[in-house]
């Protein structure tokens, strides 16, 4: 499991942050079901004895066991592998007399740059405010419009033009700060402007108590496309 925690956080690490590496790499570290067949060959075939099968075998459940339990705290596990790694950098100020009409994108990942790119090609005005300094400088390279800083910050949002703001997207992977994030923007811009994205319906009915229309749950989309 430690082996390929590691060989996971190594691949996704080369065009992703450290957060989302790590939230990658626990999600994947449990043994697959499919272990548990080729054991019962390999027991048939003479290959493991007994004593040590069943060892292998409780060892198996309990990883699967313990993959719902990661998963239900693993922003908080990847807070805590991290919260001693933070840089710090100055917010940045926004000149904001030319932003009107524009989208705001809080968070930059993967997401984010989507919506960007998307904004970009046409043509359409957007401003992107990103906290986690790897993912900021990597989008600052890579030519996006980016300006560091905290999106639960009421002065910068304010300075960003949010009263302007054709749409907030909220594209953050921290649902501690989802529901604070959303009771600022709710205070100032229509409910109908605000798009979310989470990744479960827990991180939705975090902030269903705002009536946000456009909450794309990813996981319910995903699943949906599945089905056959």
């Amino acid at each position: 499991m430690v082996l390929k925690f590691i060989i996971i956080f190594l691949i996704i690490r080369i065009n992703e942050n450290k957060r989302v590496s790590l939230k990658t790499a626990l999600s994947l570290i449990q043994i697959g079901e499919f272990s548990l067949a080729l054991l019962e060959l390999a027991k048939t075939g003479g290959l493991v004895p007994a004593p040590y099968g069943q060892i292998m075998i409780v060892t198996i459940v309990l990883s699967m066991i313990a993959t719902p339990i990661i998963l239900k705290n693993l922003t908080s596990i990847v807070d805590f592998l991290t919260k001693n790694e933070e840089i710090v950098v100055e917010q940045e100020d926004i000149e904001s007399s030319s932003l009107k009409d524009h989208t705001i994108i809080l968070g930059l990942g993967e997401f984010g740059r989507n919506i960007a790119d998307e904004l970009a090609n046409s043509s359409e005005p957007y401003i992107a405010i990103e906290n986690n300094v790897e993912s900021f400088y990597r989008s600052l390279k890579s030519g996006y419009n980016v300006v560091f800083g905290n999106a639960t910050n009421k002065d910068l949002l304010r300075s960003a033009n949010l009263k302007e703001a054709k749409y907030v997207i909220v594209a953050i992977d921290n649902a501690k700060k989802l529901y604070q994030i959303c009771d600022s923007i709710q205070q100032t811009v229509s409910t109908d402007k605000i798009i979310v994205k989470v990744h479960t319906k827990k991180e939705s009915d975090i902030i269903s108590d705002f009536n946000i229309s456009n909450i794309f749950v990813e996981n319910i989309i995903t699943s949906k496309k599945l089905q056959i």
